[in-house]
């Protein structure tokens, strides 16, 4: 925004976001769907530095809410649809990006974190030791305690976006350009994995920030990894 003032009027310009920034619509040059897996907004549990998982249902936090506004300025007008986890952070987040009704799905909540769900960061790896050696050793198939695995989360959240996904190759009457799925941080990450053939070990590769996204590109057969915090 840059101001300019006229007779005592400030007048605000935005000026048009580049094409570089939307990485999505040259997808669509390619005849591929684009689809942003987009982490919500900041939530007061993220902010005290606790686990968030499946069992904690926390709203956006002022800070997430003004992440989420920024950005819906920037994909405005660009969405087609907008799909969400049933998580209350993820709704917010969506409800915020939709022109129309948002779809949720319980498959796409955040992985079950039993006894760490709502512990600090530091006091958890203090107190479950062994189960944090263990999950470095093998984070695929070492069930939190009281939760799941990183492999069942991958394989339900991966479900949920691969269906949408044919979904919308599909309907060729309708628009299939962009789509957004509104999520947590180990659903997507863990989803890409799954979806792109990458080993589940490597899901910290995909991680994001509050209100950021990673962007798939799906052609009918295949899922790839097109663009990192887009």
């Amino acid at each position: 925004m840059v101001p300019q003032g006229v007779a005592g009027v400030v007048i605000c310009y935005q000026w048009p976001v580049s094409e570089a920034k939307r990485p999505w619509r040259a997808l669509g040059d390619e005849g591929a769907l684009a689809v942003l897996l987009i982490r919500h907004g900041e939530t007061p549990l993220n902010a005290e530095h606790r686990f968030c998982g499946a069992g904690s249902n926390p709203p956006l936090s002022a800070l997430g809410r003004e992440q989420v506004e920024r950005l819906g300025v920037r994909l405005r007008g660009e969405l087609d649809r907008v799909y969400s986890s049933t998580q209350l952070r993820a709704l917010e987040t969506a409800r915020a990006l939709a022109r129309a009704e948002v779809e949720a799905f319980a498959d796409l909540r955040e992985l079950e974190q039993g006894i760490l769900e709502g512990l600090r960061f530091r006091d958890a790896m203090a107190e479950h030791q062994e189960f944090f050696a263990a999950w470095r050793r093998d984070p695929t198939a070492v069930r939190v305690p009281g939760g799941e695995t990183l492999g069942e989360l991958g394989d339900r959240g991966a479900a949920v976006i691969r269906a949408l996904g044919l979904r919308h190759v599909a309907d060729r009457s309708g628009p299939r350009r962009v789509i957004a799925v509104v999520a947590h941080q180990m659903t997507q990450a863990t989803a890409i994995c799954r979806l792109t053939g990458e080993p589940l070990e490597r899901w910290s590769e995909f991680q994001l920030g509050n209100a950021e996204a990673n962007l798939l590109a799906f052609d009918g057969a295949r899922w790839q990894l097109r663009g990192r915090t887009v």
